[in-house]
């Protein structure tokens, strides 16, 4: 089968961002006016907390002074708070609207800090007490006044990765795209290699990864926030970016391996996770090992080892076949399955049970066997990029497991001929494989329905990963089933049952930008202009005031959907600028952007 036109480009420039971010800027100061106001009580505070003589650090002391008797900062000097870990608070209060809300925004959840801090309402508490202080501080003017005093450090941090060209070694020696957006943040106050890494699946497919860095030691000078592990660090969560679709992809051959029932640890959360783990951290140690030093990968292999990695040394041997066979092994993506070929088989005799992976624990009535074997790709570009990936791996190999997946993938595309032919490739390879059957059965049809908006020819709204299919995303049965019945109604033609059941929605999660879209759309058929309006500019508010690629997809989707209300309105002036603003925060690679161009020229 021909590669996929969804083929992202084979040079994908990589977008590093370098930004200081408030909201671990005030956790910083916060942190740091209890650590003055209890110096020397002997009591312990964040092992990774930093607080270096520079002139940004002395400027927070002198600014924050009147207020170190504030409530949250007595809070803060709590021995419970104190022993919080930062590079933990890091990981949550990244996933956190922008101040001052400091909301959980995204669909995404900061659950887990709960453990931190003892339980779900003193962790409300915690993050209270940040938007407290921060609104009787002023926080926003004192960061907007001297977060500039960070310019040189984090320039010169940019210099530094940007010279060791870490993505594009990481291209060259997998032979695949880096597939991902890379933010580095700096922060004065965190030890720099105990700072926050994050990575997130984005709705476009692409993955979002976050590292927070700070200085490696104290200063009174320059900060210093590079160091021998940060190599190690880079090339890991990068790794991310490159080889994650492919972990999923081999999903099949991943769930023979799976062991009996394992309790689970910090590097083991689910089967899924262990393998995807020992994938990247096995080409950043030989990319450590080729780029730097033989020594220093032979460092971090003991210590990851220590971390719970067991494969990791077998896995690193046999890559000396990538290495020593590239004209067989063209990419990593081709060798992958031998490195699963070192993962002991369970015993034999133990009954099966389903892949060990993120979410299982909401598995409801919504799901269904072919959702399940497309899993983790549930947006239109995931699955247009996983197709990529998948024309890739089996123009080598014809494996029934990858062969299921791209016939799955295509249904739920629409694309029927495509995945029944597939189907026929799998039941010749396996006669009696039960999925090939069923999607034979069914003729691999009918495609999926269109959302509101799609149906009337305006953008969809943003299609999001359902409730309880990975944990960042953790929308409510009830909202996901009210939209779901909505859709339902609307394509029937029953306006009125579509519109209650979207204000419903609307009502049980009035911050929902899909069901603010949805709604408008049927408030804009139903001749209600005055409220899709006031609708749409509410949703696009909402996603504008989140700095995140999926968020401004968002708003472009929402202008692209509002534009069709003013055509139909036959307001071309205010169509054109919803337009052209759309296609302004939109990325690149956005599935709705040829559309929009074509009716953005229509109008002249």
């Amino acid at each position: 089968m021909p590669v996929s036109s969804a083929k992202p480009k084979t040079k994908l420039k990589p977008k590093l961002e370098f930004s200081v971010d408030p909201r671990l800027e005030l956790d910083g100061v916060m942190e740091l006016l209890a650590f003055d106001l209890t110096k020397g009580d002997g009591k312990r505070h964040a092992t990774d907390f930093m607080h270096p003589d520079i002139e940004y650090v002395r400027a927070a002391r002198k600014y924050f002074a009147p207020y170190k008797n504030h409530p949250a900062i007595k809070h803060r000097a709590l021995p419970s708070v104190r022993a919080f870990d930062l590079g933990q608070r890091g990981q949550g209060l990244m996933r956190l609207s922008p101040l001052p809300e400091l909301k959980p925004h995204s669909q995404i959840s900061i659950a887990f800090l709960a453990h931190y801090v003892g339980g779900d309402a003193a962790l409300e508490l915690w993050l209270q007490h940040m938007r407290d202080f921060a609104r009787d501080s002023k926080f926003m003017e004192f960061f907007d006044a001297k977060s500039g005093l960070l310019d040189a450090d984090l320039a010169k941090l940019k210099a530094e990765i940007e010279a060791t060209d870490y993505i594009g070694k990481i291209e060259r020696y997998t032979g695949l795209p880096f597939e991902g957006r890379y933010a580095f943040v700096l922060s004065p106050f965190i030890l720099s290699d105990t700072g926050a890494n994050i990575v997130q699946r984005g709705e476009d497919g692409l993955a979002d990864i976050i590292s927070v860095v700070g200085p490696i030691e104290p200063t009174s000078g320059p900060i210093t926030c590079t160091y021998h592990r940060l190599h190690a660090r880079i090339w890991h969560e990068a790794a991310h970016g490159v080889l994650d679709n492919v972990t999923e992809l081999y999903g099949e051959e991943i769930a023979k391996k799976q062991p009996p029932q394992k309790k689970a640890t910090k590097e083991y959360q689910n089967w899924m996770h262990h393998v995807r783990e020992h994938m990247v951290r096995s080409v950043m140690l030989r990319l450590v090992s080729l780029e730097i030093s033989a020594a220093l990968s032979d460092a971090e292999l003991t210590h990851e080892e220590e971390c719970g990695l067991p494969y990791l040394r077998q896995f690193k041997k046999r890559i000396a076949e990538y290495e020593a066979g590239r004209k067989k092994y063209p990419t990593f993506a081709d060798f992958y399955p031998r490195l699963l070929d070192v993962l002991p088989s369970p015993p034999k005799g133990k009954p099966t049970r389903p892949l060990d992976r993120e979410g299982d624990r909401f598995r409801d009535q919504y799901r269904d066997w072919i959702t399940e074997t497309a899993m983790p790709f549930y947006t239109e570009s995931q699955r247009l990029r996983a197709l990529w990936y998948l024309d890739l791996m089996l123009s080598h190999s014809r494996t029934p497991g990858l062969l299921l997946k791209r016939a799955c993938i295509n249904h739920l595309l629409g694309r029927s001929a495509e995945a029944l032919k597939d189907a026929e490739g799998v039941r010749a390879l396996r006669p009696k494989d039960e999925g090939a059957q069923k999607l034979l059965k069914m003729g691999a049809g009918p495609a999926p329905k269109a959302s509101p908006a799609a149906a009337t020819g305006a953008a969809p709204a943003v299609e999001r990963a359902p409730a309880g299919r990975e944990d960042p995303y953790e929308r409510p049965p009830e909202l996901r089933k009210l939209n779901e019945d909505g859709m339902k109604a609307y394509l029937k033609g029953d306006r009125v049952s579509a519109l209650k059941k979207f204000e419903a929605a609307l009502r049980s999660a009035p911050d929902d930008v899909e069901s603010q879209i949805n709604l408008s759309v049927v408030y804009g058929e139903t001749g209600k202009e005055d409220q899709a309006l006031a609708t749409y500019a509410k949703a696009i508010a909402l996603c504008l005031a989140i700095p995140s690629p999926q968020s401004r997809t968002a708003a472009a989707a929402a202008m692209s959907s509002r534009a069709t209300l003013h055509e139909r309105a036959k307001r071309p002036t205010e169509a054109r600028a919803d337009l052209e603003r759309a296609l302004q925060l939109a990325p690149p690679e956005w599935d709705q952007r040829p559309s929009l161009e074509k009716r953005l020229k229509g109008l002249g």
